[in-house]
């Protein structure tokens, strides 16, 4: 849902305008302690089931634009993988769309936004290939260099996802930044989940910050995975929005 915070956000700014010893002489006998076994988890598995995850999803929205916070609720439809023919993919690519919808109150006026985001992954393995924007922005996203995520991970593990360029749109003529997609294994309230991370940092054409947006799954070791929450920071116009799945 990066994409669609970013539009959310021009939407917004634009309305608002330990020691331890014994005595001498004496032995101290410390009991030995088993190394606790961290628990490892699927990441990989947790990724994959996000993407083929179907599950309508509902959130809050808070933020700030401008110097002036708002609120919000809104919606996510998860479509089914489809084959198409885009991006030259051996086999043809997988294709998931995301229309988001959301009602934000700024300014003491309630604003409509709509928008899709379009996710291309490779058939056998779901790596990300590429994203195309509809509605407000078309911009277009190509992955140039994929990481694969660990089947084990613990807690503390970290690595980066993707890189990418991103154009004005499809037609790849004009370039707009460059993207950084990283990932770290984070502890939640219970040994048996973990948070997964994923922070998106896409840059500007010149190379300084443009927005930055961080999703949060909670997982389990066997690889399930439910999206927790999604926030985007804009660095050019200082706004925020942070979106809370229920």
């Amino acid at each position: 849902m990066d994409r669609i915070a970013r539009v959310a956000l021009a939407f917004c700014f634009a309305a608002s305008l330990c020691a331890c010893g014994g005595g001498a002489g004496t032995m101290v006998l410390q009991p030995v302690q088993q190394a606790e076994e961290k628990p490892t988890f699927n990441v990989q598995a947790a990724f994959n089931n996000s993407i083929t995850d179907t599950t309508p999803l509902s959130f809050k929205v808070e933020g700030m634009a401008n110097g002036t916070a708002y609120t919000g609720t809104g919606t996510m439809e998860q479509s089914m993988l489809h084959t198409v023919s885009e991006f030259d993919a051996q086999g043809g690519a997988l294709r998931k769309v995301t229309p988001v919808k959301m009602t934000l109150n700024v300014a003491g006026k309630a604003m409509q936004v709509e928008s899709a985001a379009q996710d291309y992954y490779t058939r056998q393995e779901l790596r990300l290939l590429g994203r195309a924007g509809t509605g407000p922005t078309h911009e277009f996203t190509q992955v140039t260099r994929y990481e694969a995520l660990p089947a084990e991970a613990q807690v503390g593990h970290s690595g980066t996802l993707y890189t990418a360029k991103r154009y004005s749109d499809e037609s790849r003529r004009s370039e707009t930044g460059n993207t950084v997609a990283t990932y770290t294994v984070e502890p939640d309230t219970s040994l048996d989940t973990a948070l997964l991370v994923l922070r998106v940092a896409d840059n500007r054409a010149d190379g300084s910050a443009g927005t930055v947006t961080t999703t949060v799954f909670r997982i389990s070791q066997a690889g399930t995975a439910r999206r927790v929450s999604e926030t985007t920071v804009d660095a050019v116009t200082q706004s925020t929005l942070k979106a809370t799945y229920s």
